[in-house]
């Protein structure tokens, strides 16, 4: 073999192993993202308000009425109200937000504008207490995720 064709073959198999593995660092980190974001994202979670935006705007006793009589509703259209429009339609649809015969109340005095946080208390049989992470859209404060206390 001359040394011109072996020069050929060695940069040839040279550009494959570098295309393989380029295809495999692109492929392989979109396959991470997916499945980290997949991992780490809760079924109801939308990015909370910047804070210099949080903090500017009150939670009033209004907001927590608007909030709870949605989240209290036996309609699910009208739960869905009460959160941010990206969450509206989901897997929750199929038995609402909160369980038949449970309620939900806001305690406004939690409320914390560097975070848009504000807790709640559930009158399940456990009492349970969750912060409701808030933003601020549709000229209201909505629901985007929650988390237990």
């Amino acid at each position: 073999m001359s040394k011109k064709r072996l020069f050929a073959v060695i940069g040839g198999v040279v550009s494959l192993a570098a295309v393989a593995v380029l295809l495999w660092w692109v492929l392989g980190s979109k396959a991470d993202q997916t499945s980290a974001s997949q991992q780490a994202t809760p079924s109801m979670s939308v990015q909370a308000p910047a804070p210099s935006t949080a903090q500017q705007l009150p939670f009033t006793a209004e907001d927590a009425v608007r909030l709870e009589q949605a989240l209290n509703s036996n309609e699910k259209a009208v739960q869905a109200q009460a959160l941010v429009p990206e969450l509206r339609e989901g897997e929750w649809l199929s038995s609402g937000v909160l369980p038949d015969g449970v309620t939900l109340k806001i305690d406004r005095n939690s409320f914390v504008p560097e975070k848009a946080i504000v807790q709640a208390d559930v009158s399940d049989s456990a009492h349970t207490r969750f912060v409701l992470y808030l933003t601020y859209a549709e000229g209201k404060w909505l629901i985007a995720t929650t988390e237990k206390a």
